[in-house]
């Protein structure tokens, strides 16, 4: 029973943050000295609840608060798995950072973004005053470097997969894809090939019976021919072929050969495999350790 009321809170929780956020609206009360008013209009779709959730957010982390959906859904499906607190954890923690970073970094560039009809702050406060913070000391260069190292740190904190193991997943669907369209286009231009050898075909065919039918039609006067029956030719035509004598040979088997030679399986020589094999990749969650159980000591009691 606990396992599904904080599964339904999950659940809650994800449903109010995803609408809330994507239907914010700059002009909708938020935190500050108009908290507690309650204007006649509300453009979000969850209310004045929504408002105050999506405004909370937003002037935290600007465009990086649309992680918070996103890093939820993790975090509900990780406990629905059963993985361990660690993972949980690391899964915020990693989302935190996620949202600080991108909208740090989205703030170098512009300092408001259009979102569904309104402006959005790039960073929301946390993401103003570290990137203005890594501006002062490191410049232009060092902080991009350095967000976007927090950025890929934060995905992996909140996934849990390799990016060296999510560029090969990419790599061998590519060429996996590629090899499909060759075998397509192959098979498509085989047909397209085949179907013009017939109409070519079909085409000198009917070049073919229309020149006969020419030189039908420009054969002497039916008349003129002579129709007399030729007994030889018609001879020639019933005669019955020559009957053919069909010698079967007949073998029998030497004695002194034994019966296990005699039906004993031919050996056939193994052919060399030089296709290299290649393991499958697959995006498997690197925070997980694998289990290894040792045998008990009755396992040497053998």
């Amino acid at each position: 029973m606990k396992k599904e009321i904080y599964g339904m809170l999950l659940l809650f929780s994800i449903i109010l943050t995803a609408v809330s956020l994507f239907s914010y609206d700059a002009s909708d009360p938020c935190i500050g000295p108009d908290f507690l008013t309650i204007p006649e209009v509300v453009h979000n779709l969850f209310g004045l609840v929504g408002a105050h959730v999506a405004g909370f957010f937003i002037y935290l982390f600007g465009v990086g608060a649309l992680w918070v959906p996103l890093i939820l859904s993790l975090t509900g499906l990780w406990y629905f798995k059963e993985r361990s607190s660690n993972i949980i954890w690391m899964t915020l923690a990693g989302g935190l950072v996620l949202m600080i970073s991108t909208g740090s970094i989205l703030f170098l560039f512009k300092e408001s973004y259009g979102f569904s009809n309104t402006l959005i702050s790039a960073g929301g406060v946390v993401g103003n005053v570290l990137a203005s913070f890594l501006l002062k000391y490191t410049n232009i260069i060092g902080c991009i470097t350095i967000l976007l190292f927090f950025i890929i740190l934060g995905f992996i904190l909140a996934t849990g997969i390799s990016l060296v193991a999510l560029a090969l997943f990419v790599y061998q669907k590519i060429i996996s894809l590629m090899t499909t369209m060759k075998n397509d286009f192959r098979e498509f231009s085989d047909y397209i090939r085949l179907k013009v050898g017939k109409f070519l075909e079909n085409r000198k065919l009917s070049r073919l019976n229309r020149a006969n039918l020419g030189e039908v039609l420009a054969d002497p006067d039916p008349q003129e021919i002579d129709i007399t029956p030729n007994l030889s030719e018609k001879k020639a035509l019933v005669r019955l072929p020559e009957k053919r004598v069909i010698e079967k040979k007949i073998t029998t088997r030497d004695e002194s050969i034994p019966l296990d030679d005699l039906f004993e399986s031919p050996i056939v020589a193994l052919e060399p495999d030089d296709i290299e094999y290649v393991s499958e990749s697959g995006l498997e969650d690197i925070r997980v350790k694998s289990k290894f159980i040792l045998p008990k000591l009755s396992f040497l009691d053998e």
